[in-house]
């Protein structure tokens, strides 16, 4: 996709209010799940897994509730999922979670549970507040009146007016 694309694609998601929709994080002691986005520890991203991810986001939503092994095969549809698939990830989520692993309960035979996760719905954005940012493009121009293109911005759409095109 060419960079009008995006704009253009980024835009109709805007008007369409994609942005400003508030999404459910999950807290489980010093971690935040964002559900099958990134597992964040203090703020910051831990190193997982998509897979593993999306075992931990449906374990996460689960609220406590015993989650069974062919429910998290469901985690990812279209692939065809051994039983051993999902102890590997299990073991990674365990890993990443450290000191917090303890909450991830294995019911031998049944499936597993995550104990002590707690969700917290994020703020909406109002949509006067949503923004739009511009990273920086490499000027291969070598043309040194060019050096705006490397220069990151922050767009407004609603006190621009911007729009995409594609000639």
């Amino acid at each position: 996709m060419d960079p009008f694309e995006l704009s253009a694609s980024l835009f109709a998601d805007y008007d369409r209010g994609r942005p400003t929709q508030g999404k459910a994080s999950i807290q489980l002691g010093r971690f935040s799940i964002e559900p099958r986005r990134q597992l964040l520890a203090a703020g910051r991203p831990v190193a997982l897994g998509r897979k593993a991810l999306d075992l931990l986001s449906v374990l996460a939503e689960a609220d406590g509730d015993l989650v069974t092994k062919e429910e998290l095969m469901a985690a990812w549809p279209g692939v065809v999922v051994e039983e051993n698939a999902i102890q590997v990830h299990i073991s990674a989520v365990r890993r990443a979670l450290g000191e917090e692993a303890t909450r991830l309960v294995t019911v031998r035979g049944r499936g597993y549970r995550l104990e002590g996760a707690i969700a917290a719905q994020s703020p909406e954005i109002p949509r006067d507040e949503a923004s739009l940012a511009v990273l920086a493009f490499a000027n291969m121009t070598g043309d040194p009146e060019k050096t705006y293109l490397e220069t990151p911005c922050l767009l407004r759409p609603d006190r621009f007016n911007i729009q995409a095109s594609v000639n």
